[in-house]
């Protein structure tokens, strides 16, 4: 197993405890700089509230988390963003009201710290549009950039999202369920532009997701909760194979 302290993203003995229940018990993994790791495991077994720990938004009750080997347990979502994490929901996050562009405008104005000038229009010059354009076009949806971001589909809001990532310039992502309300005709460009991404920029990616195969396709590790502990953490290929993993989820479809 990787060390945790020279991962990009590492947990040690994470434990998080609400109103008396234990929602995750003494989890620990490290997953290395543009590694894509996939979490899965049925309802209640502590995925989002792990990514949420990770994430800043809740406090672990002990252990550790690390970002490029800082110790970021007590930092907020703030400092941990400056570190380079990012991350989706599995409901969408984006400005509804406001164009793909200008979505994609604010994510790469927070990078640059320029909140004094947030909402004043996008420039309309090369140098001010360009990467935006860019990234834009790196998800596929340059030539939506002046529709509203609530206009969108399913699909397209993934994407959109994924744009907002790389103009924050994320070296550590965190998906929570990507593939949620995606249509199955539009899972395989959404696969195929995760897998993309994740190679072009070398991010390292953490994915909570349902989807089987995705995971399958997609995943370079996988680890496995249950009931709030790391059950496995291995291969796609060694996973499904797991008779302690075939035995926990005997039912319950992963």
């Amino acid at each position: 197993m990787l060390r945790t302290e020279s991962a990009a993203l590492g947990v040690e003995e994470l434990s998080l405890v609400i109103d008396g229940a234990q929602i995750l018990r003494d989890v620990t993994l490290g997953v290395a700089t543009g590694e894509l790791v996939a979490v899965i495991g049925p309802n209640g077994a502590g995925k989002t509230s792990l990514l949420n720990v990770v994430s800043g938004t809740l406090r672990a009750t002990s252990g550790r988390v690390m970002l490029h080997e800082q110790d970021v347990t007590s930092a907020g979502p703030a400092r941990r963003a400056r570190l380079g994490l990012g991350r989706t929901f599995q409901t969408s996050y984006l400005f509804l009201g406001l164009t793909v562009l200008e979505n994609v405008r604010l994510a790469r104005q927070a990078k640059e710290q320029r909140f004094r000038g947030l909402w004043r229009a996008p420039g309309s010059s090369a140098a001010a549009l360009g990467p935006i354009r860019e990234h834009l076009a790196r998800v596929g949806l340059d030539g939506v950039r002046h529709d509203l971001a609530g206009s969108l589909s399913h699909g397209d809001r993934r994407k959109l999202e994924l744009a907002l990532m790389l103009a924050s310039e994320s070296t550590i992502v965190l998906l929570d369920e990507p593939m949620a309300g995606v249509n199955s005709e539009d899972l395989p460009s959404l696969m195929e532009l995760i897998r993309d991404v994740q190679r072009d920029t070398d991010a390292t990616i953490v994915m909570v997701e349902h989807h089987i195969d995705v995971v399958m396709e997609l995943a370079h590790r996988v680890a496995v909760m249950h009931h709030g502990s790391l059950l496995a953490f291995d291969t796609p290929a060694n996973v499904v194979t797991n008779a302690t993993v075939r035995d926990a989820y005997l039912g319950e479809p992963l």
